[in-house]
């Protein structure tokens, strides 16, 4: 029943992602559909005054998810580009030479052209007729790409789950009477844009605490291999990208709670100082040390990496950087004087849980 109410909600968009019984790509969207709903299942199922959280996947063809209630069931939403994009760009990476040479044997791949990200996703993200000299020719790269794009799923799926747990979705419905909430969404609400990004920091701070505890204590329950002595750099090219590749959003400190959502840079340090926060807590020097020698060469990794996909010069990258680090302090003194002072108290009507203090 549910399914056919998703799919409903979801008639706008094409409705609920049905792609051809019995086919490979069928399977693989069943496990997508499995792997999320998994960790909705993870969190409700801690929580006792949670209800089932519904997980799909909508025919939507951009990279996006949203978090919403309709006739009283909370869903979540997670568009099929979101998968197709994820799974094509991570390939991509891995099939030119330039890119994580450390992975694999890199004497099979090549050199591709600039412009990468220009290129329309293969839908069939190479369970077909994909243009072949686009992958990796050699198998461990195209694991080790398909294990990033799972990564960057993970969280994604984890941030929508916390927008349910925390209150913002029923907090959005009560207060405001928006049914759901779309990431990304620059349409005009009532809610402003202050507090919009201090929701979007709270939903990003428990996905990854929920997610990089795993990491960090060696037992993720899927997409990293155990003992992994490279699993902390795995995890922050995965999340990093996943955050690039949600917008080249420009901004200076001076503008930027006029943007209906956090810039990517800065929501990218931001939940990087969230898993060295985590890190830390482990009271181990060594592994603190490692963690943090991994956390800044992958961020340094995925600013190079864009620049050799897109084309465009590491100097506006960097520039980038610069701003997202000039604004991150006063932002986040802003963003944790709105918490305690209005966005906390109004949504403890509606959390499942303790909230942050």
């Amino acid at each position: 029943m549910k399914d056919r109410i998703f799919h409903e909600a979801f008639l706008g968009q094409g409705g609920r992602y049905l792609p051809s019984a019995g086919s490979e790509e069928a399977r693989s969207v069943d496990a997508y559909r499995s792997r999320c709903q998994t960790w909705a299942d993870r969190v409700t199922q801690s929580v006792p005054t949670m209800s089932e959280i519904y997980v799909d996947i909508n025919a939507d063809e951009s990279l996006n998810a949203v978090a919403f209630q309709h006739k009283g069931i909370d869903f979540i939403g997670i568009n099929i580009g979101s998968f197709h994009i994820l799974n094509t760009l991570f390939l991509r990476m891995l099939a030119d030479r330039r890119i994580l040479p450390d992975v694999g044997d890199i004497d099979k791949e090549r050199i591709e052209s600039s412009g990468l990200l220009q290129v329309e996703p293969m839908f069939d993200y190479g369970l077909g007729s994909g243009d072949i000299k686009l992958f990796p020719r050699c198998s461990q790269r195209v694991e080790y790409a398909l294990r990033l794009s799972m990564l960057a799923i993970d969280f994604l799926t984890l941030h929508e789950i916390y927008h349910h747990k925390n209150g913002h979705v029923a907090l959005y419905a009560n207060r405001y009477g928006i049914a759901s909430l779309v990431e990304l969404s620059g349409a005009p609400t009532p809610i402003s844009t202050a507090i919009r990004h201090v929701i979007e920091w709270d939903a990003d701070s428990m996905a990854v605490s929920a997610q990089f505890q795993f990491v960090l204590n060696d037992s993720y329950p899927f997409g990293l291999a155990a003992k992994d002595p490279l699993r902390f750099y795995t995890w922050a090219f995965a999340i990093g990208t996943l955050i690039r590749l949600l917008g080249e959003r420009a901004f200076h400190p001076s503008t930027l709670l006029t943007m209906p959502y956090p810039p990517p840079r800065l929501r990218q340090l931001v939940v990087m100082e969230i898993a060295n926060i985590l890190a830390h807590g482990k009271e181990d020097p060594a592994l603190t040390t490692e963690f943090q020698r991994q956390i800044i060469g992958a961020t340094d990794d995925v600013e190079s990496t864009f620049s050799l996909l897109t084309g465009e010069s590491a100097k506006q990258g960097r520039d980038e950087v610069l701003y997202a680090v000039e604004a991150l302090e006063g932002h986040t003194k802003e963003m944790n004087r709105l918490w305690r002072d209005e966005v906390r108290s109004m949504l403890l009507p509606f959390a499942h849980g303790k909230l942050a203090e």
